[in-house]
């Protein structure tokens, strides 16, 4: 800055004065700099920090009086010492019928205006005066539009300067016709007003600390608990209804402004209601006026119940951290589940290559035991997974049919029985040895497996229990173990997604999760109880819907979708239709049948259907997923004119709406892939068993 006025002044053989401001706006300064010579400068440099503040607070309180002249509901004639008019607002115009200001402007208070002699003798004596009478248009000498005459409410008030001399003379006029309009109008806002307090919940309140005079709205008391019309210093000094952690620094507030230490206040409380629950409120406390010399002290102070914002704000907090917290888990599932999917995968491929370097058939058929078993584990990796998805995605699918849950529960125990290498001790305790019931087997199935696998998972020795009973209108079943049992901190996390209480047991975390969805989405609750090295109990309770009686009809009237396992007969080698698009997943179905029966391939529908009536196949393996027509379609087509012969459907589409679909298309049976030899082959063989041969 200086060196812009050392160059200016070399410009100038004598001085420059320059104005300037830091560059926050804080301070303001005025520079004068004197040249004596070419190398001597004085420089006088004056704090105009207030001037420049006093400047614009003046200009912001004309603007401010400019618009309050220009928009009050009143007229407002202004008049010099002389009783000539120098000013007059847009209302005083409509009021006395003047379109043109110049028309008036100049006018003498004393000969042009029809007012009593008396007020004017006021005016000329620089007091102010009240009339309230007729004004007569027919006497004014200005133009105007109106005529007759109407009640006028005038008030003159004198205007002096800080010597006390006068300066100008305020009128101000009221059409006393408008009165009850101007009067109904600011009930109207009144009560405008009142009913966006109310919605918006927002109180106001106006107060002189030092006289205690003031006023506040009813929603003002509301918001701090009080009631509306109790005295506001009350309210103020005692926090009644304030939180006990709120109160200290609120007691603080008054005594901190009449010291002068603060001018605005902002800060959130909360508000004790009288039922115990607590509600947040947003105060703005402001200093508006501050001339304790003359009892002058105004405090202004809007409140506004927060309460439902905090509560969002609250639980925004709440879902952030809840899914930094699922971030982190999922991040630890996709490492396990890295590792999950490479154990196996390692131990197949592994396995897999050592087949063709030994010749042994011992070590073979461990080998072989070894890569099944792995089968096994990535395939209910993949299984979790997808039904992670499913739920999810709110795309769990429930297909009711009518089952008996006893021999169910005793069905799971009997194929769990073969993964039993630790020689525990499995048994059922059922009520009753048949329960009929209407559930969704597949799923049953599935979370009683869930539980068993873990229940093998971290029991060593003794015994796994599967109860089954009713309690009134629920039936529970248990999985119960005499494991390691569960901590108690772990116990309310047990059923969370991604969760492993011991990261050296193989799982992806899912189980108990999936579990507890598919349960709670069949209406019912999941729970667990347990004692660490004592043993852990899983149960889960269901809505007790008894079967329904079933109409038997006649197998030639039946609907397709009722073809469930037709009975066959004969001894000679039999011809299977296998429709599948896939080569690797032929070759596989080819090597497990080609031994026992004679095979035809098609690589779509159109194919299957057109080989089904050349060939005359005796059983037809169906894919679904096929290019040009699906398998649903070809079954369809097919049994427009064959009802006998038996369709598997063979297919990746694993759940139960899927198998639905299917058999309601026509097939006898549904099986998912991956699918085992020796599952394939009883199915086939049941199929085919009683199926007469033709010479």
């Amino acid at each position: 800055i200086y060196a812009s006025m050392v160059y200016a002044l070399n410009q100038s053989p004598e001085h420059i004065i320059r104005e300037f401001s830091l560059p926050d706006k804080s301070m303001h300064f005025k520079a004068l700099l004197y040249k004596i010579n070419e190398s001597e400068f004085i420089v006088l440099l004056s704090d105009t920090t207030d001037f420049i503040s006093m400047h614009n607070a003046l200009n912001k309180s004309e603007k401010q009086l400019r618009a309050i002249f220009k928009n009050i509901p009143v007229g407002i004639e202004l008049y010099n010492t002389e009783g000539r008019l120098i000013e007059i607002n847009k209302k005083n115009l409509e009021i006395f019928g003047v379109d043109n200001m110049a028309d008036i402007i100049g006018s003498s208070i004393y000969s042009q205006l029809p007012l009593p002699e008396n007020c004017k003798k006021e005016i000329r004596n620089g007091k102010g005066f009240d009339f309230k009478g007729q004004y007569d248009f027919s006497k004014v000498l200005y133009p105007t539009k109106r005529t007759g005459g109407f009640e006028l409410i005038s008030t003159a008030v004198p205007i002096y300067d800080d010597h006390k001399n006068l300066i100008y003379h305020l009128l101000i006029n009221i059409d006393n016709t408008e009165k009850r309009l101007a009067n109904s109008r600011i009930r109207d806002f009144e009560n405008l007003f009142s009913a966006i307090a109310d919605f918006a919940k927002l109180g106001y309140c106006k107060w002189n600390p030092m006289t205690h005079e003031g006023f506040a709205i009813a929603q003002w008391y509301k918001n701090i608990g009080e009631e509306p019309g109790s005295p506001i210093e009350t309210a103020i000094h005692n926090h009644t209804h304030y939180h006990p952690e709120d109160r200290k620094e609120l007691n603080d507030i008054i005594p901190r402004i009449m010291r002068g230490e603060l001018r605005h206040v902002r800060r959130q409380s909360r508000i004790i209601t009288q039922n115990n629950e607590i509600r947040w409120i947003h105060q703005h406390i402001m200093l508006t006026s501050f001339n304790p010399e003359n009892n002058d002290v105004e405090l202004i102070a809007v409140n506004i119940d927060i309460t439902e914002q905090k509560e969002t704000e609250f639980q925004l907090i709440s879902s952030k951290e809840r899914a930094e917290e699922l971030d982190k888990m999922k991040s630890a599932f996709l490492a396990n589940m890295s590792h999950e999917i490479r154990t196996p995968l390692n131990a197949i491929v592994g396995f897999s290559n050592l087949l063709s370097e030994t010749s042994d058939s011992d070590e073979r058929k461990q080998y072989i035991s070894i890569i099944q078993k792995n089968n096994d584990l990535l395939l209910q990796l993949i299984s979790d997974v997808l039904d992670l998805s499913s739920i999810e995605g709110r795309s769990l699918e429930f297909v009711r049919e009518n089952i008996d849950l006893a021999a169910l529960c005793s069905e799971i125990l009997y194929s769990f029985s073969m993964k039993n290498d630790k020689n525990l001790k499995l048994e059922t305790r059922l009520e009753a040895p048949s329960l009929m019931v209407m559930t969704d087997r597949y799923r049953i199935t599935q979370v009683i497996t869930n539980l068993l696998n873990n229940a093998l998972k971290f029991t060593d020795s003794g015994s796994i229990t599967i109860g089954l009973r009713t309690i009134h209108n629920d039936v529970e079943i248990s999985v119960e173990d005499t494991g390691r049992g569960i901590a108690p901190d772990q116990i309310g996390s047990i059923f969370e997604r991604f969760v492993k209480l011991n990261n050296f047991i193989p799982g992806t975390g899912l189980g108990l999760s999936i579990c507890k969805n598919i349960i709670e989405q069949m209406n019912g609750k999941i729970y667990v109880s347990s004692e660490p090295g004592l043993g852990s109990r899983f149960y889960f309770t269901l809505p007790l819907l008894l079967c329904k009686e079933e109409k038997k009809k006649n197998p030639e009237n039946g609907t397709l979708s009722q073809l469930k396992r037709v009975e066959f007969s004969g001894f000679k080698r039999r011809k299977i239709l296998i429709a599948e698009d896939i080569e690797s997943n032929f070759i596989l179905i080819k090597t497990i049948l080609r031994k026992e029966y004679d095979l035809v391939r098609a690589n779509n529908g159109i194919e299957a259907v057109n080989l089904y009536r050349s060939e005359r196949p005796d059983l037809i393996l169906m894919d679904i997923k096929m290019p040009e027509m699906d398998g649903l379609e070809a079954t369809t087509e097919i049994r427009k004119s064959d009802l006998q012969i038996p369709i598997v459907a063979l297919t990746a589409f694993a759940y139960e709406s899927d198998k639905q679909l299917a058999m309601d298309a026509g097939c006898n049976e549904h099986l998912s892939k991956p699918v085992k030899s020796t599952l394939l082959k009883d199915t086939i063989r049941q199929l085919l068993r009683k199926k007469p041969v033709e010479q």
